[in-house]
């Protein structure tokens, strides 16, 4: 059975891509929809997951079942949702579960696909600050520009195994700590309180209930998340899902 999962253009985040590549190594066959223009309902399922953004989707396709989301206060997206044949909204994080519960539409905390990466056992190198500072360490950004969505898609690959195999990541991005606790990589994540950004704290509420102690190397078990997130995909759309490996650990 084939699936349609978000593409993003000029997001200007490598974490959309990271985001993805989580989601669409769940899924059997995959096909790319951009996230921002309407889909007709053609039959196949579009699996919408991420930040839904400002946008103000045209989408009337009832056939789109929300898996991992964050909406924050866009009405527009709300109606798109509240238009699902789907029983039940999949929230990324206590916030949308809120917001919805206020609009009277159902949603359950299901966290993110980058937390369903298996964890990885390997030796680890490197130390990487990701869009942070921190001495010594090898920098890295995830703000992009001027790349075709499958130079995004390779990029966040690249970034991907690097994480996975590190010694310590320290970084501002979700989505590079997400993936960082799902790998077993220790992770140092910067208060969203210090964040010069209104929306922070709600967009990162996730890493609340994760238990990420902020400012500190962190680790923790993930697999409830992993089994939550897979859970609900199984049981919206009627398969049995055997996650793709990222990486075979032993090369």
């Amino acid at each position: 059975m084939n699936f349609k999962v978000h593409s993003y253009r000029g997001s200007g985040n490598i974490g959309d891509a990271v985001q993805t590549i989580a989601l669409q190594r769940l899924l059997p066959s995959v096909s790319y929809a951009w996230r921002d223009r309407g889909h007709p309902d053609d039959g196949v399922p579009f699996i919408v997951n991420g930040w839904l953004g400002d946008n103000a989707p045209c989408v009337e396709n009832r056939n789109c079942l929300f898996a991992g989301v964050f909406v924050d206060h866009n009405e527009d997206n709300y109606r798109w949702m509240a238009n699902t044949r789907f029983a039940e909204i999949g929230a990324r994080d206590p916030a949308t579960v809120m917001w919805c519960a206020d609009r009277k539409i159902r949603a359950s905390l299901i966290g993110c696909a980058t937390l369903t990466f298996d964890r990885y056992d390997g030796p680890r190198s490197g130390v990487y600050a990701v869009d942070a500072e921190m001495p010594g360490a090898q920098r890295i950004t995830h703000e992009i520009s001027g790349r075709t969505w499958e130079e995004e898609m390779a990029l966040a690959e690249a970034l991907l195994e690097k994480y996975r195999r590190a010694e310590l990541v320290v970084t501002s991005r979700m989505h590079a700590a997400l993936p960082c606790i799902a790998f077993g990589t220790p992770v140092v994540m910067t208060d969203p309180i210090h964040v010069n950004e209104p929306k922070a704290v709600r967009r990162m509420s996730l890493m609340d209930v994760v238990g990420v102690d902020y400012g500190t190397p962190f680790t923790t078990d993930v697999t409830s998340w992993r089994r939550k997130y897979i859970g609900f995909l199984e049981r919206n759309l009627g398969i049995r899902i055997s996650p793709k490996p990222f990486k075979a650990l032993v090369e």
